[in-house]
């Protein structure tokens, strides 16, 4: 179900199905240029040296997958958890590509990173799938341009930008409660300004339930345990400027929420907020030379709960709260970068560049009383700040 303008389209099955035939294919037609950001310079498709793949936005809106990570884990090269990322884990979810690992692939958001600074996981919910225009697959090590997360590769993620003044709205709601809403506004005030506010809203009750090993209890649930239900919302406000000819800028602001209960207990959810900012400059100095800079700030608040069942006395086989953790952490980031295209002795092109980064974190624990009482026993307190610094440089 998809609509423009508020009006809401609505398709039945009909009782009579029509047979159509579909035309011959146009073994003439040619695709347009692509060119791929992921390789930070910017590269036509086909000089690419390495095995890539666009996913284009027709691609995703034919996909019957509610997230993006579900879509990715069907193309090749890419090892996904079986279950969506909001029912794996809270503060993101692991990708593995050609088999290097965890922590080996780089996940990017228009050019910025996407990977959890603390838990070093990918959340992706922090991009609606109603706001992704593509996705660029890029196979094989770019550590050489973004360090260590791109030794398996790099997954650049490019959101929409306005096209005129105009919303949408989109919204599907399938079995198990598990439905989703998006609307969106664009704003084209001028060639020199234009803004793109877009909200989404996701929720399931889950599908999966957990056989009872010990102790026995009805219906095959384990007491307090249920299905993984999970909700996330977020909201994106993206405003682009050209204040000159040869360089164009961009800021943008978002806020994402997630709950679920990971945990699996019902009486211990889970809830990750979300607020960040990220902006940025591109400018041609020349026909081939250019300048880019980025600025990036993260702030996550995650609280988490922790269940258990009582295993002995009055409470036997009731489930009760044993901890409550507090983890809000930061990253705050920046880079510079210098391209000029040479295609001389050998080079075709060269990039200069620095990345820092400074990431700070801190956790609470309360541990609560066995009886479940929810009397707290003992804190556990940490904190801690790590910063990185490289340079890059490439040919």
């Amino acid at each position: 179900m998809r609509s423009r303008y508020g009006v809401f389209l609505l398709t039945l099955p009909s009782a009579l199905t029509w047979a159509q035939v579909a035309p011959p294919p146009n073994y003439d037609q040619k695709l347009s240029d692509v060119v791929v950001t992921a390789t930070r310079a910017g590269t036509p498709l086909d000089q690419m040296t390495l095995n890539t793949t666009i996913l284009t936005g027709e691609v995703l809106e034919a996909a019957p997958d509610q997230t993006i990570d579900q879509v990715l884990k069907n193309v090749p090269g890419v090892f996904l958890n079986d279950v969506p990322y909001y029912q794996k884990d809270p503060t993101g979810q692991s990708i593995n590509v050609r088999g290097l690992g965890y922590g080996r692939t780089l996940v990017l958001i228009d050019g910025l990173p996407a990977n959890d600074a603390f838990y070093g996981t990918v959340q992706w919910n922090l991009v609606p799938m109603s706001a992704i225009d593509s996705v660029e697959f890029v196979r094989g090590g770019v550590s050489s341009l973004y360090g260590n997360y791109g030794m398996g590769g790099v997954i650049n993620i490019n959101t929409k930008t306005p096209q005129n003044s105009s919303q949408d709205i989109a919204a599907s709601y399938g079995a198990f409660g598990t439905g989703n809403v998006a609307v969106s506004k664009d704003i084209v005030a001028s060639d020199a300004y234009q803004m793109r506010l877009s909200a989404d809203y996701f929720s399931t009750a889950g599908f999966q339930n957990y056989a009872t090993i010990f102790p026995a209890s009805p219906n095959n649930i384990k007491n307090g345990m249920g299905t993984d239900s999970a909700a996330n919302s977020n909201i994106r406000l993206e405003n682009f400027f050209k204040p000159t000819a040869d360089t164009n800028a961009f800021l943008r602001l978002g806020y994402g929420t997630m709950a679920d209960l990971s945990t699996n207990y019902a009486i211990a959810p889970n809830l990750i907020q979300t607020a960040n900012f990220a902006g940025g400059t591109n400018t041609q100095i020349d026909v081939d030379k250019k300048t880019q800079v980025n600025v990036f700030y993260q702030q996550t608040q995650f609280y988490k709960q922790s269940g258990s069942t009582a295993t002995s006395g009055v409470d036997r086989n009731q489930p009760y709260i044993n901890a409550n953790y507090t983890d809000p952490y930061s990253t705050l980031g920046a880079s510079a970068q210098y391209t000029q295209d040479l295609h001389a002795a050998g080079i075709d092109q060269y990039i200069l560049g620095i990345d820092a980064r400074n990431i700070t974190a801190s956790n609470t624990t309360n541990n609560l009383n066995a009886n479940g009482s929810g009397q707290v026993v003992s804190v556990d307190y940490a904190q801690g700040a790590t910063k990185f610094l490289w340079d890059i440089r490439a040919a």
